[in-house]
């Protein structure tokens, strides 16, 4: 049985924002090398967390064991940012589940500093860093715009069903004698909230972990949600990077 059946809520998700989280925010501890940790929620993971059945927008199953998981970091929530995604609006049920739970943080800065032609300052903090990406294969070509200097791949689908090796080949970078990452940039959906979770007691402390999503498949082509398809992406990137495509 999901989580809230029945529940009357139907307030706007702005309502349970504790406060901004702007990209200045991002920028200031990236450079000032203050680790910190960052994750964000949408209507993906609200719709896995509320027990209900089928798949998000990529096709990532709502998998029983990841609901549970994903319970836990609200249930038990770490010292780390929370974000929630202007989506998770539409899940009511989804916002008075968490209300006592989180302190809500705005969690689209990153993405709206990118749809705006801003985000280059971020693009410049993180080209300082060392940086392991967990992602799809298709994002290993971000390398143009900045260093990775690990990649950990992840199925395209259901990388949930690999989190036990995921997590193996994340903590074996950060226990690698040469160039241990410094930033932990993850785009593997809703899993990310459980790496995070799962991580952040062991490496936290010494690392940044960033929520990125699913922000950088249009750099790499792939206009895999509504915004990327209306505007001049080729323009924005540029702007965003310094580099033309």
């Amino acid at each position: 049985m999901g989580i809230g059946r029945g529940s009357p809520a139907k307030k706007s998700a702005i309502r349970y924002i504790k406060k901004p989280l702007p990209i200045e925010f991002f920028i200031n501890n990236l450079n000032s090398e203050t680790n910190f940790s960052f994750v964000r929620y949408g209507d993906g993971e609200a719709a896995c967390i509320l027990g209900e059945s089928g798949e998000n927008c990529d096709g990532h199953q709502y998998f029983l064991k990841m609901r549970d998981d994903l319970r836990r970091t609200i249930e038990k929530p770490k010292d780390y940012y929370y974000g929630l995604l202007r989506v998770a609006k539409e899940r009511p049920k989804f916002l008075d589940y968490t209300r006592k739970k989180i302190g809500w943080y705005f969690g689209d800065s990153l993405l709206e500093a990118s749809c705006a032609g801003t985000l280059l300052p971020f693009i410049q903090s993180i080209r300082r860093k060392r940086i392991c990406y967990i992602g799809p294969e298709r994002l290993k070509g971000l390398t143009k715009y900045f260093s990775i200097d690990t990649f950990i791949d992840i199925p395209e689908k259901n990388c949930y069903l690999s989190k036990e090796t995921t997590t193996i080949r994340i903590l074996e970078s950060f226990y690698s004698k040469t160039k241990r990452p410094q930033v932990y940039l993850f785009s593997s959906g809703m899993p990310t909230k459980v790496f995070v979770y799962e991580l952040y007691d062991l490496i936290g402390s010494q690392v940044t972990m960033l929520d990125m999503g699913s922000m950088f498949d249009i750099y790499m082509g792939y206009a895999t949600r509504k915004y990327a398809r209306t505007n001049n992406w080729n323009e924005l990137i540029f702007k965003n990077t310094g580099i033309k495509l």
